[in-house]
């Protein structure tokens, strides 16, 4: 059942409505509303790759000692940047402790930014509510510089308790995507798949309002994404993430 004030589509697409989309500056002028309309109707629907994002949390080398059970990723859509939030919940199954090396992932697509500036905008952590800290990975320096396309991982030591749960909360920040009219902004997923077994549940959430996003194009993959005027949800169970598997969801601003 849809969340209330939220569409469902099974195809990943939305339907305009006088609810999900109006004119924000001037909601009493139809002819500029069938306008803008008209516009979105023009434009293709394939997703242009994002010029940088984050990713879920992975394990190198993978493990099968550890399990991710949970992961549940919210993403606040602002003007300029993304702001993220997101929990892991991890399960030791073994009785020995482990020191284990993870990491986050900085996935750069035809970036036009210089290699040294390419970072999140903010990245703080806690396990199990200390602090942890995320660093660039020694492996980033072998990175061609010169590279428009790449992955620059922050990795932390964490240690997992014989038989434990543990939980990793994350929060950072990061530019969105710019393309013509669009904005757009991606999540990799597929760092899941280095934990043990299949991931129980994962929840994300995108929350907007008319001031960050007037029209949501398209959200891939298609998980059965639930969106209205404030927000969007997928929930998946039970699932292992595919190689290069990535959230992309693509929108027209407020202001475009």
């Amino acid at each position: 059942m849809p969340k209330r004030g939220l569409t469902a589509r099974g195809d990943g697409e939305s339907i305009p409505t006088p609810a999900a989309i109006r004119n924000p500056g001037n909601p009493g002028h139809p002819g500029k509303l069938r306008s803008m309309l008209a516009a979105l109707a023009l434009v293709p629907l394939a997703l242009a790759s994002a010029d940088a994002y984050g990713g879920s949390v992975f394990v190198d080398p993978p493990t099968t000692a550890v399990r991710l059970t949970s992961e549940a990723v919210t993403f606040t859509v602002g003007k300029r940047s993304v702001s993220v939030e997101a929990r892991y919940m991890f399960k030791n199954t073994t009785s020995n402790e482990l020191s284990l090396l993870i990491g986050i992932p900085l996935v750069a697509e035809n970036t036009n930014r210089a290699f040294g500036s390419n970072r999140f905008d903010r990245l703080s952590a806690t396990w199990d509510k200390e602090s942890l800290a995320f660093a660039a990975a020694p492996m980033a320096a072998d990175i061609n510089p010169e590279a428009t396309s790449y992955v620059k991982p922050y990795v932390a030591t964490a240690v997992f308790k014989p038989n434990a749960t543990h939980v990793l909360r994350v929060q950072l920040e990061y530019p969105i995507g710019k393309d013509d009219l669009h904005r757009f902004l991606a999540w990799r997923t597929a760092g899941a798949a280095s934990w043990a077994g299949t991931v129980e549940r994962a929840d994300y959430s995108f929350k907007f309002n008319t001031d960050t996003v007037f029209h949501i194009i398209k959200i891939e993959p298609n998980w059965g994404w639930q969106w209205g005027t404030t927000g969007a949800y997928a929930k998946r169970t039970n699932f292992e993430p595919s190689a290069n598997e990535t959230i992309r969801f693509r929108y027209y601003p407020s202001d475009f």
